[in-house]
C-alpha cells in the first residue's frame, strides 16, 4: 500500500493535470460499468503517480466518491505482459471499453520523461454506498 490520498478532477488536460489526478472523459465513472480510466503525473503537479510502478497484483486501490467507496485490486499479468506494463503515449487502447469493472491508471515512464506510458490495471472488488 502506499498511502497516496489525491484529489481526481474531470479530464486530462495540462490544467487539470496540474490538480492531481484526472479522469478521462470518455471513461465511466467509479463503480460503473466499463474501464474507469484515471491519469496522474509522477515527477511533477503532486507527482500522484510518482511510485505507480511499485504497485503489484493484488495491491489495492480505493476511490471515494459523494455516493460510494469503491475498491479495486490489481489484476495478475495478462495479454502476455506484466502488471503494471508500458505501452506507447498514443496508445489509448488501455482504457477501450468492455463489459467488466475495470480501472486503468496511465502516468509517464520513464520518470521524468514522456516517452511512454505505464499502465495499471484492477478490476473492482467491492462497492460501499456512503448514507447521504
Amino acid at each position: 500500500m502506499l498511502g497516496i490520498k489525491i484529489l481526481v478532477v474531470q479530464g486530462t488536460t495540462p490544467a487539470a493535470l496540474r490538480a492531481g489526478a484526472g479522469h478521462y472523459i470518455n471513461t465511466p465513472l467509479p463503480g460503473e460499468v466499463g474501464n474507469v480510466g484515471i491519469a496522474g503525473h509522477r515527477t511533477t503537479f503532486l507527482r500522484p503517480f510518482n511510485r505507480l510502478d511499485e504497485m503489484k497484483p493484488g495491491d489495492v486501490v480505493t476511490l471515494e466518491t459523494p455516493f460510494a467507496i469503491y475498491t479495486y485490486k490489481a489484476v495478475q499479468p495478462f495479454g502476455g505482459h506484466a502488471n503494471p506494463w508500458v505501452v506507447t503515449p498514443n496508445d489509448f487502447s488501455v482504457v477501450s471499453q468492455g463489459t467488466g469493472h475495470l480501472l486503468t491508471m496511465t502516468t509517464c515512464n520513464p520518470k521524468g520523461s514522456a516517452k511512454e506510458r505505464l499502465i495499471l490495471r484492477l478490476i473492482l472488488q467491492k462497492t460501499e454506498p456512503l448514507r447521504t
